[in-house]
């Protein structure tokens, strides 16, 4: 117990708001009673958070017995009980709603710290089974002393003891406490490892909760270690979310797939349906030979290469689309047709036709299959596939990208990119002038 006061010691100081996280069960009494003796010594205003599960029958026993030692202390009492779980996944959602409740009561009290009874049994629980899950570095440290939140300090002043520790301390003291009687099932895989594999480590060292706790905490240090070199490093190398390839392939692949878990973590509010699979495959594509490529990803998005760059972006679904050409058409993504009556540019974002030469209306198209252009000043016809592969048009534009044809389904122009045989200069007879502007980059 000493090295629990020793760190409460430097923690807590005078009128400091605590919230405790209590169920009544021996963990949360014996913390709960350990800051209750900071009460008087440091004037502490204490918040016991009470969450009634409503799967037990003691439930309402438990929540009526914690309210009145609250009472009876000097302690301020909230409660909540939880009402509907989703049933999939019943640990993780009352996991949430209490983590939810006990933040909506910081901001409540304005409270400086939170406290949890997570103990150093706990933790190797908790490591053990991530590293048998397959966690990241991240995940095996399993549960920190000390949370940096928003506007508070998430706290686990138990860590440096075990569950007997705890049980002694409530005997010594004779605090009443209650026991779920789920955790004697080995229906749960945490259950498992408590019954069977933790008696097992601490036969071979009683204080083996010690050497977690160490490593643990080395395997924090390490990640903010590596958070931060990963920041320095992202600052140059990836910005509105794009990725210079150039640049990523000249690091270690041990930081390229923390940087590829970044970006993934960019796009997705969780990772459950992503695995060390797609982690490998956006590697291989990435590093692939071929200037352009495309991985398809849970929840209809799209991992997409495209020459010097790398993003993650929501799959198109390409669709033919036909507009007849009026002025101001905007095609989303790409740019806006204008006729104008006057203009002296010759460049790629302007044409010029002849409507003899031509037949009327004119429309704006996507790709189809097939398609090749007669180049001003060309001999012969070019693809339009391999025209935009020439010009390094992104993968996931081409089959959107904007065609002038008309009614005859000649392709007039490919604005930005190519101006057809069919385009006069200025010296020629025309009628037609159609001035093309790119979106976010106006010419």
């Amino acid at each position: 117990m000493n090295e629990v006061y020793q760190f409460l010691d430097n923690l807590l100081n005078i009128n400091d708001k605590v919230i405790v996280a209590c169920s009544g069960g021996p963990d949360s009494m014996c913390l709960l009673n350990i800051i209750l003796e900071y009460q008087k010594k440091l004037n502490l205003e204490i918040i016991c958070a009470h969450v009634n599960h409503n799967v037990r029958k003691a439930s309402a026993e438990e929540e009526s017995y914690v309210s009145k030692f609250c009472q009876e202390n000097n302690i301020k009492f909230e409660t909540m009980k939880i009402t509907k779980y989703n049933q999939e996944n019943f640990h993780a959602d009352a996991r949430n709603i209490r983590y939810r409740f006990l933040n909506e009561l910081a901001d409540k009290y304005q409270a400086k710290y939170i406290m949890t009874a997570h103990h150093g049994d706990d933790l190797i629980e908790t490591m053990l089974m991530k590293i048998i899950r397959g966690s990241s570095y991240k995940g095996i440290a399993g549960i920190n002393l000390i949370t940096k939140q928003n506007n508070y300090q998430l706290v686990r002043p138990l860590l440096f003891i075990t569950k007997q520790d705890c049980l002694n301390y409530n005997q010594q003291n004779n605090i009443k406490y209650y026991i779920d009687e789920s955790n004697n099932s080995d229906e749960y895989f945490r259950n498992r490892i408590r019954h069977h594999i933790l008696p097992q480590l601490k036969k071979e060292d009683n204080n083996v909760h010690h050497k977690f706790l160490t490593f643990s905490q080395e395997l924090f240090l390490m990640n903010d270690f590596i958070q931060n070199y990963l920041t320095d490093i992202l600052t140059n190398i990836y910005n509105n979310g794009k990725l210079f390839i150039t640049e990523f392939i000249k690091l270690d692949s041990f930081i390229k797939y923390q940087i590829i878990k970044y970006i993934l973590k960019e796009n997705y509010n969780n990772l459950d349906k992503l695995n060390k699979k797609h982690l490998k495959a956006i590697y291989d594509l990435i590093h692939s030979d071929k200037s352009n490529g495309t991985l398809d990803l849970p929840n209809n998005k799209q991992a997409i290469k495209s020459y010097d760059f790398f993003e993650i972006k929501d799959k198109k679904i390409t669709k033919e689309y036909c507009y007849e050409l009026k002025d101001n058409l905007k095609i989303t993504g790409y740019g806006t047709f204008k006729l104008v009556n006057d203009n002296k540019l010759t460049n790629n974002f302007v044409c010029y036709l002849d409507s003899k030469k031509i037949k009327l209306p004119l429309y704006i198209r996507n790709r189809r299959i097939g398609d090749t252009i007669y180049g001003k000043n060309m001999n012969g016809s070019q693809k339009i596939k391999d025209l935009f592969i020439n010009a390094k048009i992104p993968k996931d534009k081409r089959n959107n990208y904007p065609i002038l044809v008309d009614s005859n389904n000649n392709i007039l122009w490919i604005p930005g990119l190519k101006k057809s045989k069919f385009d006069s200069y200025l010296t020629q007879q025309y009628d037609i002038i159609i001035w093309y502007e790119e979106e976010n980059n106006e010419k």
